[in-house]
């Protein structure tokens, strides 16, 4: 019996090591920290012959065929640049190998600066480079939550805007360049990405008005079929938004095609308190309202590759939102007497938003470059709100144009240049009716600008970018008034190194802030009593913002990077709200060019890998900031802050994250408006499945508190107080899978410029 039972050990044991014959053998090639290691070379040796060989893909897997082998003398080799090769004798092969870990190889890493990947993020004299962190990339869902991970990036999750940490106002989404949406960033996955391109100041060559630039560029395109999905559900349906990518390519043409669905719901409240000090009367109102919205967006389109120096984008994209709400509204007056009232409120809108797109890019045999870039947009849309007492009807409808022909040429190794010419044009038709009122907008702009931008290298420590642009605006209010504006953006980057780690930069830039067309809108928008409304003036000019930055900046390596800033924003004929009271104390809100600022302060961005499983990305901007007119002043510190820690379970493919954000307190010319959420604003937890291919998240959005905000604001004639609060809180769970069946084709490599950064 004794020896039946070694014999069946042995037994087992040999078919164990040698299951594999007539089969394949699967595993995974990863560095120390269990991170993929893509592109090593596997080769199964049977004696001095070559058997087989593969390569493994991005996330280090990979499938060896191992069929018919006779030879027991075999050996599994391992090679990757930068790793110390790695033999494996027979005795230790199976079908499944699990993780093969390589070692850093020493000799090489003293030889260069970048070993198996390269820097995480670099500063250039004018823009910022981040390159896909695998370790943030399996716990993202999509580009956009990949984003909200970083500190160079602030996401928006409720209202699904982009900005740049440091700026005020929504970044341009470009996509390889091609002017896209921010909707795009839902539907692509950061395994797609190669890097994301951040320019700071890029007024002179995007639009003045533009708040700073994020340019996605792709990873080379894959022959074959590409199929990309995304399941989600949250409590009480606060925000969902399941969608499917769909992209077939061929060697010149690619085609693709995308659908998603959105839905959130959410619980607005809202308390004001008025004093009206020369009647001494007061006034008080409390609001709840629910809120759903769905959504439907639709992104089709085709991309030629005629040959290696021309490409053509044709798209076309389509979102149909549907807006409901009701609620009500309590409020009293005491004056001479008491009067309560009970206000209800339901409104319906509907809401098409339409763009149509053109890209074209050429590369002469030079190297130098042309494209151009062409969309069309149509925005229509129809409001209607009822009142216990009215029925208010809005249309809006929107046309625009944009237009950019750009040519890049590189003069020497030290001069390169890009010029182009932008225009932009606008056309608004908006109407407003009520029992009482019947007042129209029609609103037309052009704008054509022309741009020069000069990057000079001037030794391997110093270099700038230098340049500018003129712009020309002709506007005309309803038919007959017409306002012209000429307008001068100068820009000078510059950035000196003083060794690898150590680096300095210098900005000095120019913005304008154009007035948004609710701001034009003529029309009077009423609080639920009638006892306040707000109303816009078509006169506006555009604000004017000088930037003056400079910056420090310390590169240790991957795991910590650091930057300290300096800057003053002075800012004039800025848009500020006028309250008035008027008779019966209704009060009255408008908008003018009257007030001038300045915003100063530093700010700090840090990227800090404590251990191999911890991950911290930290944002902390501390400002002074006042307002004046010829009559009033405010001034006051504010601080904004965000900060996300992720920590990761290699071997088990799991990830927790964490996030806080603080938002900064907002100055008026005679109040201010302050957040009333300072605790965490997501937490969660997101296992990589399926190779890598596909995650599964569950997470708690807000999940202490609220968000909102509280105001004040006093002058001769009112003080208000209010608090506006939103419940957007839920747990949500996420699936992701991405399916390809196909093979690599270095087809757009040059399109795209993956290789050249400092363009």
């Amino acid at each position: 019996m004794k020896t039946f039972k070694i014999s069946v050990t042995l037994l087992f044991f040999l078919i164990d090591s040698l299951s594999f014959y007539g089969q394949i053998i699967k595993g995974r090639i990863v560095d120390k920290n269990h991170s993929g290691i893509g592109y090593a070379t596997i080769r199964l040796m049977a004696g001095d012959s070559l058997f087989s060989a593969t390569i493994s893909d991005t996330s280090g897997h990979f499938t060896l065929s191992a069929k018919n082998i006779k030879n027991k003398n075999y050996t599994l080799c391992i090679d990757c640049f930068g790793f110390v090769a790695k033999k494996i004798d027979a005795s230790h092969i199976k079908r499944k190998m699990g993780d093969i870990i390589l070692q850093r190889d020493v000799k090489v890493l003293k030889t260069i600066k970048i070993i198996g990947e390269k820097d995480k993020k670099t500063v250039l004299s004018a823009k910022t480079i981040l390159r896909i962190d695998t370790n943030l990339s399996k716990s993202s869902a999509n580009l956009m939550d990949y984003m909200n991970k970083t500190q160079d990036i602030i996401v928006d999750k409720k209202n699904k805007e982009v900005t740049i940490a440091g700026k005020n106002g929504h970044a341009l989404i470009l996509i390889n360049g091609a002017l896209s949406d921010v909707s795009d960033l839902s539907t692509i996955t950061p395994n797609e990405v190669e890097r994301i391109e951040i320019l700071k100041n890029s007024s002179v060559k995007y639009g003045a008005d533009t708040k700073g630039v994020i340019n996605i560029i792709l990873k080379k395109r894959k022959t074959g079929y590409y199929i990309d999905t995304k399941i989600d559900y949250s409590t009480n349906l606060r925000d969902i938004g399941p969608y499917v990518n769909l992209r077939y390519t061929k060697e010149k043409i690619s085609y693709f095609l995308h659908y998603g669905y959105g839905y959130n719901n959410a619980i607005s409240t809202s308390n004001t308190n008025n004093f009206y000090k020369e009647s001494g009367y007061r006034y008080n109102a409390n609001e709840q309202y629910n809120i759903h919205k769905t959504n439907h967006n639709l992104k089709y389109g085709v991309d030629f590759f005629f040959n290696k120096r021309n490409i053509l984008q044709i798209s076309g994209k389509n979102k149909f939102l549907n807006n409901v709400g009701s609620g009500t509204m309590l409020s009293q007056f005491i004056g001479n007497d008491t009067v309560k009232n009970t206000f209800f409120n339901k409104w319906t809108g509907n809401i098409n938003n339409n763009n149509y797109s053109l890209f074209y890019k050429h590369i002469f045999k030079d190297t130098s470059e042309i494209l151009c870039d062409f969309n069309f947009y149509l925005f229509e849309g129809n409001f209607f709100d009822y009142y216990t007492n009215r029925t208010d009807v809005t249309s809006n409808k929107k046309i625009s144009n944009y237009l950019r022909i750009e040519y890049d040429k590189k003069i020497s190794k030290k001069l390169s240049v890009n010029m182009g010419y932008n225009l932009y044009n606008r056309n608004i038709d908006n109407s407003f009716k009520n029992s009482l009122s019947n007042i129209y907008l029609k609103y037309t702009e052009y704008r054509n600008a022309i741009y020069l931008q000069n990057n000079f290298v001037f030794s391997e420590k110093l270099s700038a970018d230098i340049g500018g642009r003129y712009e020309y605006s002709n506007i005309t209010l309803f038919d007959n008034q017409k306002k012209y504006f000429n307008i001068l953006i100068p820009t000078f980057d510059v950035m000196y190194s003083l060794n690898k780690k150590n680096s300095f930069n210098l900005s000095l830039n120019k913005e304008i802030n154009y007035p948004v067309y609710t701001q034009l809108e003529p029309f009077p928008f009423y609080s639920g009593d009638s006892l306040y409304y707000t109303v816009g003036n078509p006169n506006l000019s555009p604000e004017q913002l000088y930037i003056l930055d400079f910056d420090y900046n310390l590169f240790v390596d991957n795991d910590f990077f650091f930057t300290l800033s300096v800057f003053y924003n002075p800012t004039k004929d800025i848009i500020g709200n006028i309250r008035t009271v008027e008779n019966n104390n209704i009060l009255r809100e408008t908008y003018k060019n009257i007030f001038i600022s300045v915003d100063k302060g530093v700010s700090l961005s840090l990227t800090y890998k404590p251990t191999s499983f911890w991950y911290i990305n930290f944002y902390d901007k501390l400002a002074h900031y006042s307002i004046k007119s010829d009559k009033f002043h405010n001034e006051g510190y504010n601080n904004s802050l965000y900060m996300y820690n992720q920590f990761s379970l290699p071997k088990k493919n799991i990830s927790i994250g964490i996030s806080f954000m603080i938002t900064p307190k907002s100055y008026e010319l005679q109040g201010y408006t302050d957040a009333n959420y300072y605790l965490p604003s997501d937490m969660f937890v997101s296992k990589s499945i399926f190779k890598g291919n596909g995650s599964v998240t569950l997470g708690w959005a807000f999940p202490f508190n609220d968000f909102g905000n509280k105001a004040y604001y006093a002058d001769n004639q009112l003080m208000v107080q209010s608090k506006t609060g939103y419940t957007f809180q839920c747990v949500y769970l996420i699936f992701t899978y991405t399916l390809f069946k196909g093979e690599n084709k270095n087809i757009d490599k040059k399109l795209f410029n993956e290789d050249d950064i400092n363009k």
